[in-house]
């Protein structure tokens, strides 16, 4: 074995694991594509990376004439670019922001009340005369 076909084996290998590893990637993406909760744990810009990297493993495998390389980035730009949509579908798709709004001071002294049983007998002048104990200060 001539070590020009060894290292196109062992390149060849890497391809295809490099395939295998993304495709639960993309049918996950797939099966998820109408869940926008689920597919915002799926970064956009590393699926944009892999893309570009497919595109130059591409580029490289034609300037080199490397066929072996260049079928399997042909099927992961395939793939890439249909991730890539699929994402880009899902979260354009009616965005729902949610809408902040600030709350007004009694809002505010009432959250606090219900978590600090303190803030409440400061806020509250019925309360004002109680300590925390439920004993009356004197």
């Amino acid at each position: 074995m001539t070590w020009a076909l060894m290292t196109n084996i062992f390149g060849f290998g890497g391809m295809v694991v490099s395939i295998v590893m993304f495709i639960p990637n993309a049918r996950s993406v797939w099966q998820y594509r109408a869940d926008r909760a689920a597919l915002a744990a799926v970064s956009l810009g590393s699926q944009i990376l892999i893309l570009t990297a497919s595109v130059l493993w591409i580029g490289y495998s034609l300037l080199i004439s490397a066929w072996w390389s260049l079928a399997p980035n042909v099927v992961t730009l395939g793939l890439q670019a249909f991730t890539i949509v699929v994402l880009a579908r899902a979260r354009s798709a009616n965005p729902q922001r949610p809408q902040s709004r600030s709350r007004s001071s009694q809002e505010q002294a009432s959250l606090a009340g219900e978590l600090d049983p303190t803030a409440a007998a400061a806020s509250d002048p019925a309360h004002g005369a109680r300590a925390v104990g439920g004993q009356r200060a004197r």
